[in-house]
């Protein structure tokens, strides 16, 4: 192997869609973040109640993406 292969596009493509995809997640809990005065007084919950809310939501996001790959298969 010489020190100048190429990149394979497969993998180059990956790695753009991993970098989509992570600024998509980044947008996706900047506006849940905006959105907590209004989930709190639509909801009536105090702030720590939200917060673990959201992190349930980011975590069931995160895991489909692995298990979307996997059931693909």
């Amino acid at each position: 192997m010489s020190a100048t292969q190429a990149i394979p596009r497969r993998v180059i493509s990956a790695m753009v869609a991993t970098s989509i995809m992570s600024f998509c997640g980044v947008i996706v809990e900047t506006a849940m973040n905006i959105t907590f005065p209004a989930l709190m007084s639509h909801f009536g919950i105090v702030t720590s109640s939200l917060q673990w809310m959201t992190t349930l939501y980011l975590l069931v996001v995160v895991s489909t993406t692995p298990l979307s790959a996997a059931l693909k298969r």
